[in-house]
């Protein structure tokens, strides 16, 4: 074989340059997490969507004052003082409330009540009294405690130390007999 067709044939099986690095692929940067920011407000209102599904509406809340945790431009947990407003079950209007104070935890999509604490629906004619009150969106359930009484057209249940309930009242029990 002739000297040049063999460094010709060892070039092409070699390739030129020697032996070529991997291409290591660039790294994509990392996405920074929005920070979170506090802020103080005076009255406002805002409405709490389920991040699953068709996002349907848990609460709508009112308040005279509040501290709001942000994530990004949408509030992520705040403290309310003087609330009011809906609870909502599977996307319809279950119950009303008010009380003294809230906090409220929309990443867990919990609505804490605090302090002479109502919830009153109207259809059936209920009114749940409490001292502390928990609305779990995701259940659409309310966990009552201290000085608990539900009040019926013509009877009332309680007083007692705890009672689990569906936001629209038309359920209730005491945790150990509740069955949604």
């Amino acid at each position: 074989m002739k000297p040049w067709l063999a460094a010709l044939l060892a070039a092409a099986l070699l390739g030129c340059g020697g032996p070529k690095k991997a291409e290591q692929p660039t790294p994509e940067p990392e996405a920074k997490p929005e920070a979170k920011r506090g802020i103080l407000t005076e009255a406002g209102k805002a409405t709490q969507r389920s991040a699953e599904g068709d996002r349907p509406v848990l609460w709508n809340i009112h308040w005279e004052a509040a501290s709001l945790t942000l994530e990004g431009d949408k509030p992520d947990t705040g403290s309310f003082r003087g609330v009011s407003g809906d609870l909502f079950r599977e996307g319809r209007k279950a119950s009303t409330f008010k009380a003294e104070r809230g906090e409220a935890d929309g990443s867990a999509e919990v609505l804490e009540l605090i302090g002479s604490v109502e919830i009153l629906e109207t259809e059936h004619q209920a009114t749940l009294l409490c001292d502390h009150a928990t609305y779990e969106g995701k259940t659409g359930m309310v966990k009552a405690r201290g000085n608990v009484r539900i009040l019926y057209a013509g009877f009332t249940i309680g007083p007692m130390p705890e009672a689990w309930a569906t936001a629209a009242l038309d359920q209730a029990g005491t945790p150990d007999t509740f069955k949604p």
